[in-house]
């Protein structure tokens, strides 16, 4: 995944039907999504949102790294940012 600069958190494609169920049953936690606006909204149950414009409930940001930047405390030893 590094050689190919992917990040270490799996992005997956969002299917506001049956996605948070299937995780859910399948005991994988989402930490947070970045998503347009109509899909924060049926996002209820995961804590922390990120939107590329206003949105309520979410955290407006201009960049993925500005997401990273929320996600990775200051101060957090061996972790990088970049990966």
């Amino acid at each position: 995944m590094e050689q190919n600069e992917f990040p270490r958190a799996p992005v997956i494609q969002w299917n506001p039907d049956t996605l948070l169920d299937r995780l859910k049953e399948r005991q994988v936690a989402v930490h947070a999504i970045a998503a347009a606006p109509d899909v924060l909204v049926v996002a209820g149950s995961i804590e922390r949102k990120f939107c590329f414009q206003k949105t309520r409930g979410a955290t407006e940001v201009k960049n993925w790294a500005e997401i990273v930047d929320h996600l990775i405390p200051p101060g957090l030893t061996g972790a990088s940012k970049g990966d």
